[in-house]
């Protein structure tokens, strides 16, 4: 179950990097942004107007995506330890006994039995009947 915690590590890293540590540092780079558009012309006020319009909007998407992978993260744990609890109650018991005999024929007709079922299957539902025909 280390994989669980290395892939939660990582997640963690890729999230951090991506996202500031707090608003105060976001304050502050506009704010250097402010100054500098006191000596640009009009044009360039606009495109610093659409490039933080922009900056604002991934902001929000990273924010957003941040609190999904935090989201996640419960219901890995939680699954992490359905996995361990039913890894150990299955090695616990001593496997069961068939309950049903069947000799080769049967065997290998159900076999077919289930290819005839299956292939038709996904091939009809790719491939819908011509109306025309």
């Amino acid at each position: 179950m280390a994989i669980f915690d290395e892939l939660l590590d990582e997640l963690n890293k890729v999230i951090a990097k991506h996202m500031p540590d707090s608003e105060d540092e976001k304050e502050e780079e506009d704010d250097d942004d402010d100054d500098d558009d006191d000596d640009d012309d009009d044009d360039d006020d606009s495109d610093d107007q659409e490039s933080s319009e922009t900056y604002e909007a991934l902001y929000i998407s990273i924010e957003a995506t941040q609190r999904l992978a935090e989201s996640v993260v419960p219901i890995l744990k939680v699954s992490r330890l359905f996995f361990r609890k039913l890894v150990r109650t299955v090695l616990n018991r001593t496997p069961s006994k068939a309950f049903t005999d069947m000799n080769s024929l049967q065997l290998n007709t159900l076999n077919k039995a289930s290819f005839q079922f299956y292939y038709p299957t996904p091939y009809s539902l790719c491939h819908p009947p011509d109306p025309q025909s």
